[in-house]
């Protein structure tokens, strides 16, 4: 297990945090999977979650702009076979984010 530093992402130069919700095609495990690697090897997704809803998965992305984002896009969510559609918001700004978990109430 590696240490790990909490940093803000515009200090790295990503201003721009999307919200991308994912529409598989088909639900079957196996795709899922292959997602799921896919999506594990992007360093633009700093989350990625599975849902239930209308949608299947939902990534929050991180890019220094719109242009990377296209390339994201491009590179990751277009070449994925099992994608039925997906739909991304752009963060105007954090309201709230934290690490911290309360052991106790």
């Amino acid at each position: 297990m590696g240490d790990v530093s909490l940093v803000n992402p515009e200090l790295t130069g990503n201003k721009l945090t999307l919200l991308v919700s994912v529409e598989m095609e088909r639900d079957r495990k196996d795709l899922y999977d292959a997602f799921k690697r896919v999506i594990s090897q992007a360093a633009e997704v700093r989350h990625c979650y599975q849902i239930t809803g209308n949608y299947d998965f939902m990534m929050v992305v991180t890019v220094p702009d719109i242009q990377a984002y296209e390339s994201f896009v491009d590179r990751v969510l277009h070449t994925e076979a099992n994608i039925r559609k997906f739909q991304t918001s752009v963060s105007l700004r954090t309201v709230k984010s934290s690490t911290e978990i309360p052991l106790s109430q």
